[in-house]
């Protein structure tokens, strides 16, 4: 197995995965918050959203285990109704522990997911959403 294939650990995040992305991601000023609906019959999970782009999101939540099922679909929230991106359609890439918790059921977690085709009014309301409420990173 070629030890460069799976990247060299920074900053929390391999620099091969760093790599693969296309789209400058932004974190979210205010706290932005995001709505999870999962695909099948799974409740929705609430989590701070970590950063975004034009490509996709990741955000943490707190559970017991990892998100089940896949994400299908993502609202996008700010406080006070300031902003809402509703129903964007999402595939998961990457869900996973980010602290152990001693003595403790419920750990931190980083869901990571994709957008999927956007209609081209969510895809404008996106890019006012990263102008308006984005911070470079």
């Amino acid at each position: 197995m070629n030890p460069h294939a799976l990247g060299t650990r920074k900053s929390g995040i391999t620099q091969a995965h760093n790599d693969r992305r296309k789209q400058k991601r932004f974190l979210v000023q205010d706290g932005g918050i995001a709505f999870v609906t999962p695909s099948g019959p799974a409740s929705p999970i609430v989590g701070h959203i970590i950063d975004v782009s034009m490509t996709g999101l990741s955000f943490r939540y707190i559970s017991e285990e990892a998100l089940s099922g896949h994400a299908s679909e993502v609202t996008i929230a700010l406080p006070e109704n300031r902003c809402n991106l509703r129903r964007l359609p999402v595939e998961t890439v990457s869900d996973f522990e980010i602290a152990k918790m001693p003595f403790g059921l419920m750990t931190p977690r980083r869901h990571g997911v994709k957008f999927g085709e956007l209609t081209p009014d969510q895809r404008a309301h996106l890019q006012d959403f990263i102008a308006r409420y984005g911070i470079s990173t």
